[in-house]
């Protein structure tokens, strides 16, 4: 059959980007051999999701997903994230790893060659390996057409997991580098052939309660900016915590660590900035509320606290006055953080 165009909710982005190739990548700061190994705990500042079903909110995080430069994982420029699952039952996730479907915003510099890996936190079990859909898989006659990649070499599959925490990792095979983006959904939240809606209602007490991805943030006029988009599905305002580390990152990284990370959440597709983080402010009142773990720990990491109605957001991490190097974005429901 013909390969369908997608128009998932993870491609909330792309809509600013029909008009634009990147044309070039620079390298990044830093001197790869002086480069320690991350923590797994630092890099995916993950926390034990609290198993309480009955949050303050009934609404809930439906997908995640985050663009970003792809690069070398001996610089430690691949695409590294995390996230949590709450609850008491098993939730079916469906992944998607995008590369070769980006060349039509930008061209060569789309990562050709997408590999996606899930590993459970912090045993490091892989639960899931995708280098390349499979349109034999039974799940697709059961979901949308807008959520099949529509480009060979680009990565989809279904996977069911329990809760838990769970890194995930995006790099290109066989060296290859560029512009590569990963989006989880909950299967339950899909658009269905049969008439379903999304924010229809779960079937699962369980959900996603967290994201967390590390990637390389370059120049914006070059797309390497860390673009990501969430969505929200029910009926109540949901409160979360956004958090973006770059100078946090240089006890592992050096100069290669992003100086200055500013972090913007938009509405979708208006555009309403809903926050603008450039450091965060320890007169927040919130912050007395939480446990230390979930306080940036360094002057000029950006964290905020935000409540949103059901919908679509985009989000942005950009260095200020052009600074680049490795940097992270986090966001988490506020109701299933560890509280003090």
């Amino acid at each position: 059959r013909d390969q369908p165009r997608s128009r998932g909710l993870g491609d909330v982005y792309k809509r600013q980007l029909l008009d634009n190739v990147a044309a070039s990548f620079t390298a990044p700061p830093g001197d790869p051999s002086t480069f320690t190994t991350p923590n797994a705990n630092e890099v995916s500042n993950l926390a034990n999701p609290d198993t309480n079903t009955t949050a303050a909110s009934t609404s809930r995080l439906i997908n995640l997903s985050t663009r970003a430069y792809v690069g070398p994982k001996d610089q430690f420029q691949e695409m590294v994230g995390g996230f949590g699952i709450t609850g008491t039952g098993s939730v079916k996730l469906f992944i998607r790893g995008y590369g070769p479907h980006l060349a039509q915003f930008f061209g060569e510099g789309a990562l050709s060659d997408p590999m996606v890996t899930i590993k459970t936190f912090p045993g490091g079990e892989e639960v899931l390996v995708n280098t390349q859909w499979n349109a034999s898989d039974t799940e697709w006659s059961e979901i949308g057409d807008e959520y099949q990649p529509s480009t060979a070499g680009d990565c989809g599959a279904f996977i069911t997991l329990q809760p838990g925490l769970y890194t995930t990792e995006v790099v290109g095979e066989n060296g290859a580098n560029g512009i590569g983006m990963i989006e989880i959904f909950t299967y339950d939240d899909l658009t269905a052939k049969s008439g379903g809606t999304v924010g229809n209602g779960s079937a699962s007490l369980s959900k996603l309660m967290n994201l967390s991805t590390r990637s390389y943030v370059g120049p914006k006029d070059q797309f390497q900016e860390m673009v990501g988009g969430f969505g929200v599905s029910g009926t109540d305002p949901l409160k979360l915590f956004v958090r973006s580390y770059g100078p946090h990152l240089a006890t592992f990284f050096g100069d290669a660590a992003l100086s200055d990370p500013k972090v913007t959440i938009k509405t979708f597709p208006g555009g309403e900035v809903s926050l603008e983080n450039d450091n965060w402010s320890t007169s927040d009142a919130e912050w007395s509320e939480v446990s230390d773990e979930y306080k940036p720990s360094t002057a000029g990491d950006s964290g905020a606290f935000i409540t949103v109605q059901p919908g679509l957001f985009t989000s942005e991490v950009l260095g200020v006055n052009g600074a680049t190097g490795l940097g992270m974005i986090e966001i988490f429901t506020y109701d299933e953080m560890n509280k003090k």
